[in-house]
Protein backbone atom coordinates (compact mmCIF):
# COMPACT_ATOMS: atom_id res chain seq x y z
CA UNK A 1 0.00 0.00 0.00
CA UNK A 2 2.74 2.34 0.77
CA UNK A 3 4.45 1.58 -2.60
CA UNK A 4 1.13 2.46 -4.71
CA UNK A 5 0.80 5.52 -2.39
CA UNK A 6 4.00 7.11 -3.21
CA UNK A 7 3.24 6.09 -7.16
CA UNK A 8 0.10 8.23 -6.34
CA UNK A 9 1.69 11.22 -5.20
CA UNK A 10 4.36 11.29 -7.76
CA UNK A 11 2.49 11.15 -10.12
CA UNK A 12 0.00 14.01 -8.79
CA UNK A 13 3.42 15.96 -8.45
CA UNK A 14 4.29 15.00 -11.56
CA UNK A 15 0.87 16.06 -13.02
CA UNK A 16 1.19 19.56 -11.40
CA UNK A 17 4.06 20.06 -12.43
CA UNK A 18 3.16 19.55 -15.66
CA UNK A 19 0.31 22.29 -15.57
CA UNK A 20 3.18 24.60 -13.99
CA UNK A 21 4.94 24.32 -17.00
CA UNK A 22 2.18 24.74 -19.79
CA UNK A 23 0.96 27.91 -17.48
CA UNK A 24 4.56 29.78 -17.52
CA UNK A 25 5.12 28.88 -21.23
CA UNK A 26 1.81 30.56 -21.74
CA UNK A 27 2.70 33.41 -19.54
CA UNK A 28 6.15 34.20 -20.64
CA UNK A 29 5.79 37.39 -21.43
CA UNK A 30 5.15 39.93 -18.82
CA UNK A 31 1.93 41.13 -17.75
CA UNK A 32 -1.58 39.83 -17.57
CA UNK A 33 -2.81 38.66 -21.22
CA UNK A 34 -5.93 38.88 -20.09
CA UNK A 35 -5.75 42.26 -19.30
CA UNK A 36 -3.63 42.92 -22.28
CA UNK A 37 -6.82 41.77 -24.46
CA UNK A 38 -9.25 43.97 -22.30
CA UNK A 39 -6.78 46.74 -23.59
CA UNK A 40 -6.90 45.31 -27.27
CA UNK A 41 -10.37 44.93 -27.42
CA UNK A 42 -11.91 48.00 -25.79
CA UNK A 43 -13.50 50.55 -28.42
CA UNK A 44 -12.90 53.55 -25.85
CA UNK A 45 -8.99 53.33 -25.80
CA UNK A 46 -7.06 55.14 -27.97
CA UNK A 47 -5.14 53.32 -30.57
CA UNK A 48 -2.10 55.25 -29.26
CA UNK A 49 -2.23 53.59 -26.37
CA UNK A 50 -3.03 50.22 -27.63
CA UNK A 51 0.49 50.36 -29.47
CA UNK A 52 2.22 51.05 -26.39
CA UNK A 53 0.73 48.27 -24.36
CA UNK A 54 1.72 46.26 -27.21
CA UNK A 55 5.02 47.93 -28.07
CA UNK A 56 6.30 46.85 -24.04
CA UNK A 57 3.84 43.58 -23.67
CA UNK A 58 6.18 42.04 -26.73
CA UNK A 59 9.42 43.90 -25.33
CA UNK A 60 9.48 45.87 -28.87
CA UNK A 61 11.85 48.78 -28.65
CA UNK A 62 11.16 50.10 -32.19
CA UNK A 63 7.43 49.70 -32.09
CA UNK A 64 8.17 51.99 -28.60
CA UNK A 65 10.17 54.59 -30.29
CA UNK A 66 7.62 55.17 -32.88
CA UNK A 67 5.12 56.42 -30.80
CA UNK A 68 7.20 58.99 -28.71
CA UNK A 69 7.29 62.35 -29.12
CA UNK A 70 10.91 64.26 -29.65
CA UNK A 71 12.92 64.84 -27.87
CA UNK A 72 11.54 63.35 -24.75
CA UNK A 73 13.18 64.94 -21.45
CA UNK A 74 15.03 62.90 -18.85
CA UNK A 75 16.10 64.33 -15.33
CA UNK A 76 19.46 66.56 -15.32
CA UNK A 77 21.78 65.79 -15.48
CA UNK A 78 20.78 62.51 -18.33
CA UNK A 79 20.47 64.23 -21.89
CA UNK A 80 17.34 64.21 -23.27
CA UNK A 81 15.62 61.36 -25.90
CA UNK A 82 16.35 62.83 -29.46
CA UNK A 83 14.81 60.35 -31.72
CA UNK A 84 13.93 57.18 -32.26
CA UNK A 85 17.35 55.63 -32.56
CA UNK A 86 17.87 56.66 -29.93
CA UNK A 87 15.28 55.24 -28.09
CA UNK A 88 15.48 51.97 -29.60
CA UNK A 89 18.84 51.88 -27.80
CA UNK A 90 17.97 53.49 -25.00
CA UNK A 91 14.51 51.31 -24.38
CA UNK A 92 16.56 48.79 -22.00
CA UNK A 93 17.60 51.36 -20.05
CA UNK A 94 13.98 53.16 -19.35
CA UNK A 95 11.31 50.38 -19.72
CA UNK A 96 12.60 48.09 -17.10
CA UNK A 97 10.30 45.11 -15.12
CA UNK A 98 8.47 47.74 -12.68
CA UNK A 99 7.37 50.14 -16.01
CA UNK A 100 6.92 46.92 -17.75
CA UNK A 101 4.65 45.51 -15.19
CA UNK A 102 2.68 48.33 -14.62
CA UNK A 103 1.87 48.93 -18.56
CA UNK A 104 1.02 45.14 -19.54
CA UNK A 105 -0.71 44.92 -16.33
CA UNK A 106 -3.07 47.96 -16.69
CA UNK A 107 -6.79 47.47 -17.48
CA UNK A 108 -8.43 49.81 -19.50
CA UNK A 109 -10.07 52.06 -16.31
CA UNK A 110 -6.32 52.96 -15.48
CA UNK A 111 -5.96 54.82 -18.39
CA UNK A 112 -7.24 58.11 -17.43
CA UNK A 113 -7.91 61.09 -20.01
CA UNK A 114 -7.03 64.66 -18.91
CA UNK A 115 -8.47 67.05 -21.53
CA UNK A 116 -6.11 68.71 -23.01
CA UNK A 117 -3.37 66.79 -21.19
CA UNK A 118 -4.55 63.70 -23.24
CA UNK A 119 -4.41 60.42 -21.29
CA UNK A 120 -2.49 59.52 -18.01
CA UNK A 121 -1.58 55.82 -16.74
CA UNK A 122 -3.20 55.77 -13.34
CA UNK A 123 -1.91 59.04 -11.39
CA UNK A 124 0.16 60.54 -13.99
CA UNK A 125 3.40 59.36 -12.63
CA UNK A 126 4.10 56.99 -15.20
CA UNK A 127 3.34 58.37 -18.69
CA UNK A 128 1.60 61.43 -20.49
CA UNK A 129 -0.18 60.64 -23.91
CA UNK A 130 -1.62 62.75 -26.57
CA UNK A 131 -0.82 61.89 -29.99
CA UNK A 132 2.10 59.69 -28.57
CA UNK A 133 3.65 59.48 -25.72
CA UNK A 134 5.23 62.99 -24.38
CA UNK A 135 6.30 62.38 -21.05
CA UNK A 136 7.58 60.05 -19.14
CA UNK A 137 7.95 60.64 -15.47
CA UNK A 138 9.07 57.53 -14.64
CA UNK A 139 13.00 56.85 -13.16
CA UNK A 140 14.26 53.28 -13.64
CA UNK A 141 16.52 51.82 -11.33
CA UNK A 142 19.48 52.23 -13.96
CA UNK A 143 18.71 55.52 -14.37
CA UNK A 144 18.90 56.47 -11.08
CA UNK A 145 21.96 54.99 -10.59
CA UNK A 146 23.16 56.78 -13.94
CA UNK A 147 21.82 60.26 -11.99
CA UNK A 148 23.77 59.20 -8.94
CA UNK A 149 26.92 58.92 -10.42
CA UNK A 150 26.58 62.23 -12.68
CA UNK A 151 25.61 64.01 -10.01
CA UNK A 152 28.53 63.75 -8.16
CA UNK A 153 31.03 63.78 -10.88
CA UNK A 154 29.49 67.15 -11.11
CA UNK A 155 29.58 68.20 -7.65
CA UNK A 156 32.74 67.09 -7.17
CA UNK A 157 34.30 69.28 -10.05
CA UNK A 158 33.41 72.24 -7.82
CA UNK A 159 34.77 74.05 -4.81
CA UNK A 160 34.41 72.51 -1.56
CA UNK A 161 32.99 75.81 -0.11
CA UNK A 162 29.71 75.74 -2.55
CA UNK A 163 29.80 71.66 -2.94
CA UNK A 164 28.65 70.47 0.20
CA UNK A 165 24.87 70.19 0.54
CA UNK A 166 24.14 71.24 -2.99
CA UNK A 167 22.87 68.89 -5.98
CA UNK A 168 22.68 69.93 -9.40
CA UNK A 169 19.35 70.70 -10.85
CA UNK A 170 20.30 72.24 -14.50
CA UNK A 171 22.44 73.85 -16.50
CA UNK A 172 22.11 76.46 -19.45
CA UNK A 173 23.58 78.08 -22.04
CA UNK A 174 23.74 81.70 -23.24
CA UNK A 175 24.26 81.57 -27.11
CA UNK A 176 24.84 85.36 -27.28
CA UNK A 177 27.39 85.88 -24.33
CA UNK A 178 28.54 82.43 -23.57
CA UNK A 179 27.79 82.41 -20.23
CA UNK A 180 26.76 79.49 -17.79
CA UNK A 181 24.21 79.64 -15.71
CA UNK A 182 23.91 76.72 -13.28
CA UNK A 183 21.09 75.85 -10.55
CA UNK A 184 21.52 73.49 -7.48
CA UNK A 185 19.37 72.46 -4.86
CA UNK A 186 19.86 72.49 -1.16
CA UNK A 187 19.73 69.23 0.24
CA UNK A 188 20.05 69.75 3.72
CA UNK A 189 17.03 71.84 4.48
CA UNK A 190 13.50 71.51 6.69
CA UNK A 191 12.12 74.49 5.00
CA UNK A 192 10.49 74.82 1.63
CA UNK A 193 13.57 73.95 -1.15
CA UNK A 194 16.23 76.56 -1.65
CA UNK A 195 17.82 76.88 -5.16
CA UNK A 196 20.98 78.33 -6.00
CA UNK A 197 21.76 80.18 -9.11
CA UNK A 198 25.55 80.00 -10.23
CA UNK A 199 26.49 82.64 -13.37
CA UNK A 200 29.66 82.22 -15.24
CA UNK A 201 30.57 84.30 -17.55
CA UNK A 202 32.56 82.69 -19.74
CA UNK A 203 31.31 79.00 -21.17
CA UNK A 204 35.10 78.88 -22.74
CA UNK A 205 37.04 79.39 -19.85
CA UNK A 206 37.13 76.17 -18.30
CA UNK A 207 39.41 76.42 -15.36
CA UNK A 208 36.62 79.27 -14.49
CA UNK A 209 33.84 76.88 -14.39
CA UNK A 210 36.03 74.80 -11.32
CA UNK A 211 36.40 78.03 -9.34
CA UNK A 212 34.23 80.29 -7.78
CA UNK A 213 31.26 81.63 -10.07
CA UNK A 214 30.76 85.42 -11.03
CA UNK A 215 27.64 85.97 -9.15
CA UNK A 216 25.46 83.28 -6.93
CA UNK A 217 21.87 84.17 -6.28
CA UNK A 218 19.55 82.02 -4.12
CA UNK A 219 15.87 81.34 -5.04
CA UNK A 220 12.98 79.65 -5.12
CA UNK A 221 10.82 77.24 -7.48
CA UNK A 222 7.52 78.04 -8.94
CA UNK A 223 4.80 75.95 -10.71
CA UNK A 224 1.81 77.79 -12.21
CA UNK A 225 -1.19 76.54 -14.63
CA UNK A 226 -2.63 73.18 -15.13
CA UNK A 227 0.32 72.51 -17.59
CA UNK A 228 2.63 72.75 -14.47
CA UNK A 229 5.30 75.48 -16.49
CA UNK A 230 8.05 75.37 -13.94
CA UNK A 231 9.81 78.66 -13.00
CA UNK A 232 12.93 80.02 -11.25
CA UNK A 233 13.06 83.00 -9.58
CA UNK A 234 16.46 84.37 -8.04
CA UNK A 235 16.29 87.63 -6.24
CA UNK A 236 19.48 89.20 -7.57
CA UNK A 237 21.14 92.57 -6.71
CA UNK A 238 19.56 95.26 -5.37
CA UNK A 239 16.53 93.47 -5.76
CA UNK A 240 16.00 92.67 -9.39
CA UNK A 241 15.24 88.97 -10.46
CA UNK A 242 16.62 86.37 -12.82
CA UNK A 243 13.51 84.39 -13.84
CA UNK A 244 13.90 80.96 -15.34
CA UNK A 245 11.97 79.15 -17.25
CA UNK A 246 13.32 75.99 -18.24
CA UNK A 247 10.34 74.82 -20.62
CA UNK A 248 9.02 77.94 -21.72
CA UNK A 249 5.49 77.30 -23.44
CA UNK A 250 5.36 79.56 -26.44
CA UNK A 251 8.88 79.04 -27.48
CA UNK A 252 9.94 75.17 -26.41
CA UNK A 253 13.02 76.47 -24.88
CA UNK A 254 14.62 77.93 -21.89
CA UNK A 255 13.95 81.64 -21.20
CA UNK A 256 15.83 84.39 -18.86
CA UNK A 257 14.27 86.85 -17.90
CA UNK A 258 17.19 89.27 -17.01
CA UNK A 259 16.59 92.14 -14.13
CA UNK A 260 16.43 94.69 -16.79
CA UNK A 261 12.99 93.19 -18.53
CA UNK A 262 14.95 91.75 -21.64
CA UNK A 263 14.67 88.20 -22.24
CA UNK A 264 16.85 85.55 -23.78
CA UNK A 265 17.02 82.04 -25.44
CA UNK A 266 19.34 79.70 -23.73
CA UNK A 267 20.08 76.12 -25.01
CA UNK A 268 20.59 73.47 -22.76
CA UNK A 269 23.80 71.88 -21.70
CA UNK A 270 25.40 69.43 -19.60
CA UNK A 271 27.72 70.66 -16.75
CA UNK A 272 30.19 67.35 -17.35
CA UNK A 273 30.64 68.07 -20.68
CA UNK A 274 31.38 72.18 -20.43
CA UNK A 275 34.24 71.01 -18.05
CA UNK A 276 35.88 68.13 -19.58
Amino acid sequence: MKTVYRRYILTCMASLMAVCMVSACSSDKNGDASNYEKILSNDSIPDVIKSVVKAVYENDSEGFAKVVDYPLQRPYPLKDILNEDEMKAYYPVLVDDSLRNVITDSSPADWQEYGWRGYSLKDGSYLWIGENIYDIGYVSAKEQAMIDSLSLLESNSLPEQIRQGWKPVLTLLSNEDGKVYRIDIKTETREAPVYRLSIYNHASDKPSLGGIPDEMINGYMTVEGSANVVSYIFHGREGNDYIISPDDPSSGSPILTLPDGDEEELQKAYWYELIK
